[in-house]
């Protein structure tokens, strides 16, 4: 028994797959698997400058209050079609129906502010 002990431990590449591979395995899926960070986004408030005590107003019981961070902006200070926003998710303040969100849907973070700001 012994020396198979000896025979084992000689080879470097049999001790690395048969110890340290399982370990860097493990350590690999449980940061893979792990829970998941929290979500929190920016959100640009579109108001023009007669909006902007409408917009004041709703921001103090605007929804996600918790997980979104607000932005009051004018319409005009939006960056171009070309530039990414860097608010994923803009938003014209308002009752829900009338509410207006403008955003890129190719950015994957200004899609899930969008949906997830529907839901309230």
């Amino acid at each position: 028994m012994l020396w198979t002990l000896r025979d084992f431990t000689r080879e470097p590449a049999v001790l690395f797959w048969t110890i340290g591979f399982p370990i860097l395995m493990t350590l690999t899926l449980g940061q893979m698997t792990s829970k998941p960070r929290d979500w929190a986004a920016n959100v640009a408030l579109l108001a023009d400058a007669g909006e902007s005590a409408q917009a004041q107003a709703w921001l103090a019981g605007a929804p996600l209050k918790d997980k979104v961070t607000y932005i009051l902006m004018a319409p005009d200070q939006l960056p171009g079609p070309g530039h990414r926003p860097g608010a994923p998710g803009l938003e014209r303040p308002g009752p829900r129906p009338a509410r207006l969100f403008r955003f890129d849907p190719a950015n994957q973070d200004a899609q899930l502010c969008y949906y997830r700001m529907q839901a309230p």
